[in-house]
């Protein structure tokens, strides 16, 4: 996962995996650096490189592979660990910074929930595109190893300050709960994360499912089962590792959840090409917020708000809406037609509107729109 070389550094004792023992040396690296700026990642001159570069293709296949998916139960301990170690991070993501006892609980929690855990950075070119030569911010990666891709999700998590005057505030995390079924709308969620706009704070965190939404415990995909008895719905069951994880970060940390979802348009109902929700029937400020700003950045698109003039594909149902709500926190759920997803795919200037659309709010919008 990560090379290693012999020497040891505070914090790891000998005998510690290789893969684990690597990770650790990277974190310590991280938390080294000066707090005030993006940690540096940069390993000592005795150790092989501690980080891996990839593309945006490279890490969307370590997110969400291209390969046969399975779905296969998680056990409650597996979850309580998961619960823990993504939170952790979350914790720990704006300084970069973890002591020798933080380090050795999360090389505990990765073994209990056998899952990898990454310093990635992704390379850009000089126009913020995905596939030139110069880095990006340094991310962590929560991943399934290859040998182990059984549904548990993929979490990554933006290193430092995302901006200083806003230093311990509402944050952003952004979500692909079908990645494999929404046709784009992984990779799109990817692209807004891994992409830093100028003027617009980035989201905290990626949340994406990893195995496809109608996937069942014999292997086969049940389309007409309803959402809530697929297990491995993301959106639709509360004891789906993304959705456990989910609901604890909200009640512990000051986060907003904007989701994105892809839509076949319905002629006969003339739909919208967007469909902006708080997952209710009733707008928040938060989705408003979102629905001024896209309608002002894609004036030639019709964007729609759910419960005002859409009557469908609101989220109602969607459990991480719920778990915000209980927890008093922001949700956005937007749903998209194909022909924009595709054309935000392609087009990187639409991408920096859209990104400063979802993520541009205020204060007052986060915090009092949403209890």
């Amino acid at each position: 996962m990560i090379a290693l070389g012999t020497a040891t550094r505070p914090g790891i004792q000998p005998g510690v995996r290789p893969a684990v023992a690597a990770l650790l040396l990277a974190l310590v690296s991280l938390s080294e650096a000066c707090l005030h700026e993006v940690p540096v990642t940069e390993p000592a001159s005795d150790h092989a490189a501690l980080e891996e570069t990839l593309n945006v293709e490279q890490l969307e296949q370590l997110l969400w592979p291209k390969t046969q998916d399975r779905w296969d139960p998680v056990t409650e301990r597996e979850l309580v660990a998961l619960e823990d170690l993504v939170v952790t991070l979350l914790e720990r993501a704006e300084t970069g910074y973890f002591g020798p006892a933080k380090l050795a609980r999360v090389e505990r929690l990765l073994a209990v929930t056998a899952l990898e855990l990454r310093v990635v950075e992704v390379r850009l070119d000089p126009n913020g595109n995905t596939s030139g030569d110069q880095q990006g911010e340094p991310l962590w990666v929560l991943s399934e190893p290859a040998h182990d891709r059984r549904g548990r999700g993929a979490y990554v998590f933006r290193i430092g300050q995302l901006d200083p005057r806003r230093r311990g505030g509402v944050e952003h995390l952004l979500q692909a709960p079908h990645s494999r079924f929404d046709k784009h709308t992984g990779a799109l969620a990817l692209g807004l994360f891994v992409e830093r706009h100028v003027g617009v704070q980035p989201a905290r965190a990626l949340f994406v499912n990893s195995s496809h939404r109608y996937r069942q415990f014999d292997g086969t995909r049940d389309p007409v089962v309803p959402p809530s008895r697929n297990p491995a719905d993301a959106a639709h069951r509360v004891d789906h590792p993304l959705a456990r994880v989910t609901a604890v970060a909200l009640r512990k940390r000051p986060i907003v959840v904007v989701q994105l979802h892809g839509f076949e348009r319905d002629s006969a109902l003339a739909d919208p090409e967007m469909i902006i929700s708080s997952g209710e029937r009733h707008p928040s400020e938060a989705s408003e917020g979102v629905l001024r700003r896209l309608r002002a950045a894609f004036p030639k698109l019709s964007i729609a708000q759910y419960g005002v003039d859409a009557n469908r594909l609101g989220g109602e149902t969607n459990v991480q809406g719920e778990a915000a709500r209980t927890a008093g926190r922001c949700f956005v759920h937007v749903e998209m037609a194909e022909t924009p997803r595709e054309q935000l795919l392609a087009d990187r200037a639409a991408r920096r509107r859209f990104a400063a659309a979802l993520l541009g709010a205020d204060k007052k919008e986060l915090r009092r729109g949403c209890q």
